[in-house]
């Protein structure tokens, strides 16, 4: 009844809370299900596949100038934090800039982040007081967006009269060069996702099964999760090839 159809088991270790995990199937995959292994049976997972991230940006940030010139501007979007999409309000006046001011003839570089009340934040560069040769270096020194936050765009500037003080120098100065860049758009109507379990209570030996995903691809294959204990277990076991029936 099953000629051609084999099991698959593997045990992945989540160390850390509150961070999204994924697990990739192989293109044969049929069907699956996963399984907490958790002694204390309070873990809280959210499982998904095909979901592409637990934070990212669905329309477009507009990223600009303010209307407070030393500060960057967004417009109305949608992000997803936490598996949840959340509206966020324009900022015509802006966010001002912070950190660490950047020599003259470097680049500096700022991403503009943003949190599920609403409430804007700058992550500057790690070293923007040495400054980056480059725009694309200084963009790429910025740390990752916090767990509980979603990253609207970036924001890069470069002085060639003396030093950019964050914050203070007008980024529409003419000794200024200034770029916005809007963060990547990941809208699920274009990276569909299937929801195996809404965020609550997997307790030990649960078990929750999805059948019938032969032929997804790309994204559609990844199993995604992520827990609210650290140092947890979770059993995944999947089927390759088809079925045929006698």
């Amino acid at each position: 009844m099953s000629l051609g159809h084999k099991m698959h088991v593997d045990t992945l270790i989540m160390p850390l809370a509150n961070t999204e995990y994924s697990y990739e199937f192989p293109d044969d995959v049929e069907r699956f299900r996963i399984q907490l292994r958790d002694s204390t049976k309070t873990l809280h997972i959210a499982t998904k596949i095909g979901k592409v991230a637990a934070h990212y940006l669905i329309t477009a940030s507009a990223m600009a100038i303010g209307s407070t010139p030393a500060n960057v501007a967004n417009g109305a979007c949608t992000v997803s934090i936490a598996g949840a999409r959340v509206t966020i309000a324009a900022v015509a006046a802006g966010t001002a800039l912070s950190g660490a001011n950047v020599p003259q003839d470097v680049y500096g570089a700022w991403a503009l982040d943003v949190t599920a009340a609403d409430v804007k934040s700058i992550t500057p560069a790690a070293d923007n007081a040495t400054g980056y040769a480059t725009a694309a270096l200084a963009i790429a020194a910025i740390p990752a967006v916090a767990a509980d936050k979603a990253r609207l765009g970036v924001v890069t500037a470069i002085s060639d009269s003396g030093v950019f003080n964050p914050g203070t120098t007008d980024l529409d100065d003419a000794a200024v060069t200034d770029t916005y860049t809007d963060a990547d758009l990941k809208d699920e109507t274009n990276y569909p996702y299937i929801t195996l379990r809404a965020t609550g209570a997997l307790n030990e030996d649960d078990i929750y099964e999805l059948g019938n995903i032969s032929g997804n691809s790309g994204a559609q294959r990844k199993l995604y999760f992520s827990v609210l204990a650290a140092a947890q277990f979770l059993e995944v076991m999947y089927w390759t090839g088809r079925r045929r029936e006698h």
